[in-house]
């Protein structure tokens, strides 16, 4: 999704239930990710993983007007748990919903308050978190 979205496997192969959830991902990714992502300003949280070492990688896409933006956070080999990552260029006096897709969890928080940093838990090595960030 960072950037490009597609999926190259053998569908006609897969149980109902992948489908649905493949379905599930497409439509997010078309009715609230890609305009973000290519429309809107990408800011690396995170220097890029280049040996494939590291503890953590992060991108942040938000759109221009600070109105909605998407958090990609993997957990890659090293690392703690948790971490915090600085959301910039949302409005500071805005109220905002912060939509954890696998840990299945909403947060309500300011810009201002995101912008200082928006904390995530991923329990494994090697596993991800995508966060939808948009204005209430």
């Amino acid at each position: 999704m960072l950037g490009s979205f597609g999926i190259s496997a053998a569908i006609d192969r897969w149980p109902e239930a992948d489908l649905v959830i493949a379905a599930e991902h497409v439509a997010l990714y078309r009715n609230k990710l890609r305009s973000i992502i290519h429309h809107g300003n990408q800011y690396l949280l995170t220097p890029p993983p280049t040996d494939g070492g590291g503890d953590w990688a992060a991108i942040w896409y938000v759109a221009k007007d600070g109105s909605n933006g998407v958090l990609f956070a993997f957990r890659l080999g090293g690392g703690e748990t948790s971490r915090s990552f600085p959301l910039p260029r949302l409005s500071s006096e805005k109220g905002y919903r912060a939509s954890l897709f696998s840990a299945g969890s909403v947060m309500d928080m300011t810009g201002e308050a995101l912008a200082r940093g928006l904390s995530l838990t991923v329990p494994g090595q090697f596993q991800s978190e995508l966060v939808v960030v948009e204005a209430r």
